[in-house]
């Protein structure tokens, strides 16, 4: 079989923070000490810290993708379509000048805001691809980007069983590709993680830890409430406040919740590693990396959205709603570690990644 060439489109890549930006970091890195694939090329958002166009890990990224930001709305609509059209423009110019060739887009990409997803953006690249031979592989990482038909793209990768179960619910007259690929994490970086005084004289001895965006979608503030008024260690927030939600509860904190900010990817492994509990009571999730990184790293965990791979799993509690009162009664029960253990090995990159590589050759024939 002879080599292919990759494209990435991501919000955020490496030095961002985020979910995104660590899944296709490790992804990229993984990937370009593989022998299959030629050229890869990152496609993502401009960071302060970092030049629009550099090499990084052996990777070639182009920082062209401008972010709607908070300006006014015809700021906001003018960076929209500055982004839609300099997405269609960059790929259109790989399609042309590469032959095997297989195009990745995080869902979120594909999606404008309230409108949902972009259909007009799908029919360009279903344009693209049966003028160029290129195949488009739209990669959900949660249940809200899930279309409700696509014709642009050759296959799905869903990031948990409960998205794959969901897409094949709406889309069930579609006959495009869908696999079930396993969120990568590298098990050895995290349980190696460096450790800095600085976090742990930050954080009491003993505490409840939420990692994340601070937000109502991410239920913060009910698990601020839950823990007031019941013998349960005190909160330590990691994230930054990203609504207004967020935001007021951050402003006016109880005393018994302290609020670190972001951290580094280390730092907030190290956060995760001293919790008696991680709880992470989303409105909706795909598989959390969060959850893996606690589940690596012998931190019980509580979670609401529904992760089917979950379900019984050692040292994981589903919660049957999100609501105070049953987060409270998870704080205050001890969480089972007599059920099977999860098979984090499953989610090791170098397996995902020789999952990904034979995906991509069978969409290439």
């Amino acid at each position: 079989m002879t080599d292919y060439d990759l494209t990435l489109v991501t919000p955020k890549y490496p030095p961002h923070s985020g979910g995104a930006a660590r899944y296709y970091g490790l992804l990229t890195t993984e990937l370009s000490d593989r022998d299959r694939i030629d050229q890869i090329t990152v496609l993502t958002s401009p960071h302060e810290s970092a030049p629009l166009v550099e090499r990084r890990d052996e990777a070639a990224v182009y920082r062209i993708l401008p972010r709607s930001g908070s300006g006014s709305r015809v700021q906001r609509t003018i960076l929209f379509l500055l982004r839609q059209i300099l997405l269609v423009v960059a790929i259109s110019l790989l399609c042309l000048v590469r032959d095997d060739h297989v195009i990745q887009i995080h869902s979120t990409v594909a999606f404008v805001g309230r409108i949902g997803f972009n259909h007009v953006l799908d029919r360009m690249f279903q344009g693209l691809s049966s003028v160029s031979g290129s195949k488009f592989v739209l990669d959900i990482r949660d249940q809200h980007t899930i279309p409700t038909s696509v014709n642009g793209f050759d296959a799905i990768i869903c990031a948990s069983e409960s998205i794959c179960n969901e897409f094949n619910r709406v889309n069930r007259t579609s006959d495009v590709t869908v696999v079930h690929l396993r969120v990568p994490v590298d098990i050895d970086a995290i349980r190696g993680h460096d450790k800095d005084r600085r976090i742990a004289e930050a954080v009491p001895d003993r505490y409840i830890c939420f990692v994340g965006d601070i937000s109502a979608a991410k239920g913060t503030k009910q698990v601020v409430e839950a823990a007031a008024g019941i013998d349960a260690p005190p909160v330590v927030l990691v994230g930054d406040p990203v609504d207004e939600t967020g935001r007021k509860l951050v402003s006016s904190l109880p005393e018994h919740v302290s609020h670190l900010g972001v951290l580094s990817h280390d730092e907030a492994l190290q956060v995760i590693d001293g919790a008696t509990m991680l709880v992470l009571p989303s409105e909706s999730e795909g598989f959390p990396r969060v959850i893996l990184e606690a589940i690596a790293l012998g931190t019980p965990v509580v979670v609401s959205a529904t992760v089917p791979e979950l379900v019984d799993a050692a040292g994981v509690r589903n919660l049957d709603s999100r609501s105070v009162a049953a987060i409270r009664n998870a704080l205050q029960t001890e969480i089972s570690d007599e059920q099977q253990s999860y098979q984090i090995h499953q989610h090791d990159v170098g397996h995902v990644c020789t999952d990904l590589i034979a995906f991509h050759r069978s969409l290439l024939g």
